[in-house]
């Protein structure tokens, strides 16, 4: 549901602005998550209602919520072809449609199905695709991506050989009508595909990374070179970039977006010298089809900035600055962009010990001694970067937050990300095991924060999920909450 955010140098009448804004907060009933459909997901809303998907894997439930997050109703997802397997479900303004694989006289087909207004699949099916399988009975795997305005859809298979990789896409509109495609290529070995996206005028943008094969890094910065993929099918033009030839920086956590309006894509990943251990920052870039001009910028941490960080206990600065991972980018009205950034590890613990009161929990014995293992997560400070379309730094911010925890994988840990109103809305659980305190921070154009308590989850029995959250329009984000296999999920509405 990302907008494209107004910019500092666009923004005159915002300064009055009363950051604190009020809201409606509907809380669903409780239920028992099946043992048969243990895995569920929001897919979002339209006409008809909220949609959740439910699943194991081989078995698919779709279930319709209202406005007051009542069941309305709830079926099976029945795909009525014989050696079939769900790819992708999305919603469409009624409805929605369910892409599959099929397989059948030595090939697997991409077919999609739509969904009707109660929940039942059409009984004729498209032809998407096909691939040759031979004698194999083992899917190939498609991708299947949808713009956010759901009126482009765009699928993906690719194909690697000892002479590189290729990704063969092709566009398609809301009906499922072919609008374009090709193929991204490079042949080099040692390349894998960090992401694919399509925005809602149908432009398709990748980026793919060069990994280096020896010397592992043991932060895990483990690319050496960027490349950049973007297609406009209305244009039919395609634009390339290569990104770090000299091979003096190494990547890792690679995140992109496409900008809805201007087609500007945006390409954000961490960075380490392989000169220096002193820098280490963010690297961000743009590029367009219908424009020579580019954003690059190389921004590095220092001591400085990362003392500005409240809440990480760290030997020295570079440890610091180690851990923080871009999160999203957020396309702006100056040809630049919004990084959101987390401070995020983990780590494993053991303890050592004699039993207290002859019981030590979750323990082996070894050499007269009791030991313990565990998991800690660790997610810290969600901070910031404004950068304007020439590449300049616009301003920088930190919202403070400590959250840790053991053995969950993170799952009730880091943020929900909502825009509402020309505000970005980060929402999160103060302290998972404490006081319940369920967090909003806002933050406006201009860099200025406020930061305010929604409501007390343990007074409400919830443990809410923010991972897992969804925004539903321009005034709703849904959460869902999860407590002993009890689901329930909680509408926020501004």
């Amino acid at each position: 549901m990302m907008k494209r955010w107004l910019s500092i140098l666009f923004v005159i009448l915002f300064v009055g602005i009363n950051l604190a804004s009020s809201q409606e907060i509907v809380i669903s009933p409780s239920i028992k998550i099946s043992s048969k459909l243990p895995d569920y997901e929001i897919l979002g809303k339209n006409s008809n209602g909220i949609y959740i998907h439910y699943s194991n894997g081989t078995l698919n439930e779709l279930e319709l919520l209202n406005q007051q997050l009542r069941s309305v109703s709830k079926r099976e997802i029945l795909l009525k072809d014989k050696s079939s397997q769900l790819e992708s479900i999305f919603l469409r303004n009624r409805g929605a449609v369910v892409f599959y694989s099929s397989l059948a006289e030595g090939y697997q087909y991409l077919k999609a199905r739509y969904i009707n207004d109660y929940l039942e699949t059409s009984a004729e099916a498209i032809i998407l695709d096909s691939i040759p399988k031979n004698k194999s009975n083992i899917f190939a795997p498609y991708y299947i991506k949808q713009s956010s305005n759901m009126k482009y859809f765009a699928f993906f298979k690719i194909e690697e050989d000892k002479q590189g990789m290729a990704v063969k896409y092709q566009i398609l509109n809301n009906d499922l009508e072919l609008v374009g495609g090709g193929t991204f290529e490079n042949l080099q070995k040692d390349i894998v595909l960090k992401s694919f996206k399509i925005n809602n005028q149908g432009v398709v943008y990748a980026t793919m990374a060069h990994q280096v094969r020896s010397g592992g890094d043991p932060n895990n910065y483990i690319y050496d070179e960027l490349y950049t993929f973007l297609y406009d099918p209305h244009l039919q033009i395609g634009k390339q970039q290569v990104i770090e030839k000299t091979k003096r920086l190494r990547f890792k956590n690679i995140i992109t977006e496409i900008d809805n309006l201007t087609n500007t894509a945006y390409t954000v990943a961490s960075y380490r010298s392989v000169d220096t251990d002193t820098d280490i920052g963010v690297l961000a870039i743009s590029s367009n089809v219908s424009s020579s001009e580019s954003m690059h910028l190389k921004y590095a941490f220092d001591e400085l900035s990362m003392s500005n960080m409240h809440s990480f206990k760290a030997k020295d600065w570079k440890e610091q600055a180690l851990i923080i991972k871009p999160k999203s980018v957020i396309p702006q009205s100056d040809s630049g962009c919004l990084i959101i950034m987390e401070g995020q590890y983990q780590y494993t613990k053991v303890v050592r010990g004699t039993p207290y009161n002859g019981y030590y929990p979750y323990y082996n014995m070894a050499d007269n001694y009791y030991t313990r293992t565990y998991n800690q997560n660790h997610y810290f400070d969600i901070s910031s970067l404004s950068i304007s379309g020439k590449g300049e730094v616009n301003w920088e911010v930190v919202m403070p937050k400590v959250q840790v925890t053991e053995d969950d994988g993170g799952i009730y840990s880091s943020f929900s990300l909502f825009e509402s109103n020309n505000l970005l809305k980060f929402l999160f659980n103060e302290d998972i095991y404490a006081n319940g305190n369920f967090v909003e921070y806002n933050l406006n154009p201009k860099g200025i924060t406020m930061r305010k308590s929604l409501l007390n989850t343990k007074k409400e029995n919830l443990t809410l999920i923010p991972q897992k959250g969804v925004q539903l329009s321009a005034t709703e984000i849904l959460i869902p909450s999860e407590q002993k296999r009890n689901l329930q999920f909680i509408l926020f509405k501004y």
